[in-house]
């Protein structure tokens, strides 16, 4: 028995503005490297900074904070989310919108739920697509 049934997909703040708000999947995302770049954010190290005048590279100092703040944010989780997955926003032709749904079969024990993903610079949307079996 086959059984139609409505994805969640709830209101998520995007992680460049807790002002804006969208509708997605609201998945968390963690990233290990994000997470070791935050342990040492407060340490030193050399950044080129120019050359002399006999063309070697010179180097300073700069906390790794301090590179963020020059750079904007380098959180992965900023580039996620930026339109949100109720309607398409891009209208590209051909359409790479899918609206989102999901199934459960209840004889197989195979759920299956798809929605549209966009980042910044996507200029569309991938499409994600997933199926988990249930064991036996």
């Amino acid at each position: 028995m086959m059984k139609n049934i409505q994805i969640f997909v709830g209101d998520k703040s995007t992680y460049t503005s807790s002002d804006d708000v969208i509708k997605a999947v609201p998945f968390d995302y963690e990233f290990s490297l994000w997470k070791k770049l935050l342990a040492i954010k407060d340490k030193e190290i050399p950044v080129a900074s120019g050359t002399d005048e006999h063309g070697n590279i010179k180097y300073e100092n700069m906390l790794i904070s301090d590179m963020f703040s020059q750079a904007g944010s380098l959180d992965p989780r900023s580039f996620l989310f930026y339109s949100g997955n109720d309607s398409d926003e891009y209208k590209n032709t051909p359409s790479d919108y899918i609206k989102p749904k999901a199934s459960y079969d209840f004889d197989k024990g195979v759920f299956s739920f798809e929605f549209p993903f966009d980042a910044s610079l996507f200029s569309g949307y991938a499409q994600i697509r997933v199926t988990y079996t249930m064991r036996k």
